[in-house]
């Protein structure tokens, strides 16, 4: 079953998607969101007042309690993955291995789980 997938008495509900000029999002067949992903070419995320460029921002905002994950081997990207457990929401903050120094985030991705 794909990420985001529903199954439903041997169905298997496949998310919807709507893509815009900066992020994407996907819902469910209630029409719930359960993806939201930016994907500014600047790296850019911004959520209300607060706007997020570095790695080294999302740890002064959000903390050091997240995981490293591989997004994707062949583009050589990694995420950082925070949990709100509470809230059942997972932010992924996506950027180049090979640039980690810098810390540019190139892809925000928050999601149900």
């Amino acid at each position: 079953m794909k990420p985001g997938a529903v199954r439903s008495r041997d169905r298997i509900y496949e998310p919807e998607y709507r893509y815009y000029k900066n992020f994407s999002i996907a819902y469910n067949r209630s029409g719930e969101i359960i993806i939201l992903r930016t994907m500014s070419p600047e790296g850019v995320v911004s959520a209300g007042e607060v706007t997020l460029q570095t790695l080294g921002e999302a740890t002064g905002i959000l903390g050091k309690h997240y995981t490293v994950r591989m997004y994707d081997y062949d583009q050589g990207l990694r995420a950082r993955v925070y949990y709100d457990k509470k809230s059942r929401i997972k932010a992924s903050f996506v950027y180049p291995h090979k640039y980690r120094k810098e810390g540019v985030i190139i892809w925000a991705i928050l999601e149900r789980y």
